[in-house]
């Protein structure tokens, strides 16, 4: 296994986590991800694990072994095409799966997570935004289904998109669930006010939450 630092990016959409992992990408130690699906593989990796009959037949703690060795060489093998030694995975699926974390990254303790958040009238603001602005041409999945009624209105929208399987509701709930688990040790908030108003000291806290070496970061100059 490499000595690679594995920090997790969460949280609300249109929160920030892009502009935190612009920011980020500015230090020549750090590897940032857009959007990523490898939590995805995990899980899926670990769904059929636990299916097959022949990982079934093992003892239990041999095939728990087994498993958390090869979730962690897929976390491994995906950053592998990079020497940067600090690699920031970003999906907001990270935080319901938490305990996968850990048992890839070793222990608890050794789970970083940056949660961005922002105020859920400003992320429902923005997402109302981006519909007004695309819905001439193009058509979203929550128009589609049981939801198309309700996509015909402002307020209909805001509910479709609170719903706890919908893409703000189900990011919030994680946000709650994650803490009511016992992660808020292992999950630093990034306010997106603060971001954007005081960049400098955020990024000094988040520094400090990844244990790692500070870095002089150019606000002016973030992709």
């Amino acid at each position: 296994m490499t000595n690679k630092h594995f920090v997790f990016v969460s949280g609300l959409p249109r929160s920030g986590s892009t502009l935190l992992q612009n920011i980020l990408a500015q230090n020549p130690r750090h590897y940032v991800t857009p959007t990523s699906g490898i939590i995805d593989i995990l899980v899926n990796i670990r769904n059929q694990w636990t299916q097959n009959s022949a990982f079934k037949a093992l003892p239990p703690k041999q095939s728990e072994e087994l498993l958390h060795n090869v979730l962690r060489y897929a976390l491994e093998g995906y950053f592998a095409h990079t020497d940067k030694q600090v690699c920031f995975d970003k999906s907001r699926g990270w935080l319901e799966y938490m305990e996968m974390a850990a048992a890839i990254v070793g222990t608890q303790d050794k789970v970083k997570c940056l949660v961005t958040v922002r105020d859920l009238r400003d992320v429902c603001a923005s997402f109302e935004k981006l519909y007004r602005v695309s819905s001439a041409l193009s058509q979203i999945p929550q128009e589609q289904g049981d939801q198309t009624l309700k996509m015909k209105t402002a307020i209909g929208r805001l509910d479709v998109f609170l719903g706890n399987q919908q893409i703000v509701g189900r990011s919030y709930v994680a946000i709650c669930d994650a803490l009511t688990r016992g992660w808020a040790k292992q999950m630093l908030f990034i306010d997106y006010d603060k971001l954007t108003s005081k960049p400098k000291q955020t990024m000094q806290q988040v520094y400090a939450f990844i244990e790692q070496e500070p870095f002089e970061h150019d606000f002016k100059a973030v992709r």
